[in-house]
């Protein structure tokens, strides 16, 4: 299956789970996501997996290994990263990590993370007008993955 015939399917998909009904999702939503899956593969050197989402993923896109503990990592990916969201309750992953997506390139950078427990404590706010909530952690709070790829090793 070649890319685009993966991001038709995983649209369909999306569009199917219920929990997503209703959201504003841009055009390309899951070009984005992807690219953001992709650049979180390459910078865990875990190929991200790109089989049915309908039910979504649980949370997790991809894990490291810190002093021989595993950790689960979500990454966020947008066209306008001013912030990493995470919905409330929904603490599954360990890391979240915010990803620039970049059109002209079809391809994401990591910008920073944060621990999930960080984020969670975080501010809440209606982010849509079909009520949404989410925490929201300003870009600026994130810190350096460099951090995090020193911490791996």
């Amino acid at each position: 299956m070649n890319k685009q015939e993966i991001i038709s399917c995983l649209t369909e998909d999306m569009e199917k789970n219920p929990r997503f009904k209703g959201r504003v999702w841009s055009q390309d939503y899951v070009r984005v996501w992807m690219a953001g899956e992709i650049a979180l593969g390459e910078f865990t050197g875990i190929a991200p997996s790109f089989e049915s989402k309908i039910h979504g993923d649980g949370g997790e896109d991809s894990h490291i290994t810190i002093d021989g503990k595993r950790y689960t990592i979500n990454v966020k990916t947008s066209k306008k990263p001013y912030n990493l969201v995470a919905e409330p309750n929904r603490n599954k992953a360990d890391i979240y990590c915010l990803a620039r997506y970049f059109p002209e390139t079809d391809r994401a950078m990591l910008l920073g993370w944060q621990w999930s427990k960080v984020i969670h404590r975080g501010q809440l706010r209606k982010l849509t007008d079909n009520g949404v909530y989410l925490h929201v952690l300003p870009m600026c709070e994130l810190r350096d993955m460099q951090i995090l790829q020193n911490k791996m090793k």
